[in-house]
């Protein structure tokens, strides 16, 4: 189980890093405040890129989805 972001579809090259990086920094610092211990991963698929989140706790998976707000960068979605 995981989260994915799936970055803008125009975001390709620098502008998906410019992504990438925010939406890593706005993870680490969540999960700093909640004591998470995660993993980042980067994935293209069907031309597309993705910001790829993985926590070891299953409620973890909980936490964030009632926890983490960030509506200026792309909406997470659970993969199972």
């Amino acid at each position: 189980m995981h989260i994915e972001f799936k970055l803008p579809k125009d975001s390709a090259g620098q502008a998906a890093a410019h992504y990438s990086r925010r939406l890593e920094q706005s993870i680490s610092q969540w999960a700093e405040e909640n004591g998470i211990d995660y993993k980042i991963d980067h994935l293209r698929r069907d031309h597309n890129y993705y910001t790829v989140l993985t926590m070891f706790n299953d409620s973890d998976f909980t936490l964030f989805g009632v926890s983490y707000d960030e509506p200026n960068l792309p909406r997470p979605v659970l993969v199972r």
